[in-house]
């Protein structure tokens, strides 16, 4: 066999084998489309909305987490994609509702009575832990309330439910229940922080246009103090 022919032959077999190698890296990528798909099936709930409308709605479980220091777990509940008048600038998967459940007897609890609202933050509050600290107590996590950043109307009439309509502030026990409105028509929130060894809650927000700083205890979720921060506009 001259060198030519060879290295025909080599090159034939060479291909042969990216053949082989394109065609099983597609069967794979079609296989994990295809588990992904029926995972995510698994997990859906077709809904259809109680509006008399005839476009089901497709409603998603997430993972089920630990509520730290609690004998509670939750499961937030999510819309497949954006559209409709939801939106929530990710490309779809918006909180509708958080089905808490705790105890042996697995006893449930809706976060909202209804799934019509776009959940915008979702946080448990829970204590930092200090690894170095001698106390193997003071190493735990143990949450403290459920801080939730809420849309339930289209205020800007813009046909959506996103960020920039009314935001509604709530706390809740880390059991997702005694929900409680701590502030309403909010603009936006800037930033929120647990203080007073982890007991208290600071929210510094706008509302009205103006930039607000209130403190709230975790324990009774009531006011404790106000400061209006007018110095930014005096200063522009």
């Amino acid at each position: 066999m001259d060198r030519s022919r060879l290295f025909d032959v080599i090159n034939k077999i060479n291909s042969v084998l990216l053949l082989v190698v394109l065609v099983g890296g597609g069967i794979l990528i079609i296989t994990g489309i295809v588990l992904s798909n029926q995972w995510q099936d698994r997990r859906a709930v077709q809904v259809t909305p109680d509006d008399g409308g005839d476009e089901e709605i497709e409603l998603i479980l997430r993972d089920i987490t630990d509520v730290p220091g609690h004998d509670t777990q939750y499961v937030k509940l999510h819309s497949r994609a954006r559209g409709g008048k939801f939106s929530s600038y990710s490309g779809g998967g918006e909180t509708r509702n958080v089905l808490f459940f705790r105890g042996v007897n697995l006893n449930t609890h809706w976060l909202y009575d209804e799934h019509t609202f776009y959940i915008s933050e979702f946080a448990v509050l829970k204590n930092k832990v200090d690894k170095y600290l001698d106390s193997e107590k003071d190493k735990k996590e143990i949450a403290k309330a459920i801080y939730i950043e809420v849309i339930k109307s289209d205020t800007n009439r813009n046909e959506e439910l996103d960020r920039n309509d009314a935001i509604s502030v709530a706390l809740a026990d880390t059991n997702g229940e005694n929900l409680k409105v701590i502030e309403s028509d909010v603009q936006s929130v800037i930033d929120y922080n647990l203080v007073d060894e982890y007991r208290q809650l600071v929210l510094l927000f706008q509302k009205n246009d103006k930039v607000i700083l209130k403190k709230f205890s975790l324990s009774t979720f009531e006011m404790l103090s106000e400061n209006v921060i007018d110095e930014i506009s005096r200063k522009l």
